[in-house]
């Protein structure tokens, strides 16, 4: 399967699998998405952001900036008809991801922690 850039992961440009996409939310498109392994090296708790605030501020804690970026989790959706299962992913608002600001956003693209942990999470996973 060819990735083109818009499928590949903003920290570290690898095939990302499905885990996150990347959302441009002025232009409601796709503009990337975000691996696993990078997910919990640069954003280790995201429980810890505020989740699709009702104002669109930034959901790092603190940061009263507009958000311009959404991260919503790719899901798995299987359809039933006429004896043939059909299997897809997509992403969807619905599950309430977290949304960044354009700074934030390149932090994290540059690779720092947006929460500074101790450790990296994903090094014990590699």
């Amino acid at each position: 399967m060819a990735t083109d850039d818009s499928r590949r992961c903003i920290r570290c440009r690898c095939e990302p699998g499905y885990n996150r996409a990347v959302i441009d939310l002025v232009t409601n498109t796709a503009v990337g998405a975000l691996c696993r392994n990078c997910e919990l090296d640069v954003v280790p708790d995201t429980d810890r952001f505020e989740r699709d605030s009702a104002d669109g501020t930034c959901g790092c804690p603190g940061c009263a900036r507009d958000s311009t970026v959404s991260f919503p989790r790719w899901l798995p959706q299987t359809t039933v008809s006429n004896g043939v299962v059909e299997s897809r992913v997509d992403y969807t608002r619905d599950d309430r991801p977290f949304a960044l600001c354009d700074e934030h956003v390149d932090t994290l693209v540059s690779g720092e922690s947006l929460l500074s942990p101790p450790t990296p999470a994903a090094s014990e996973h590699r």
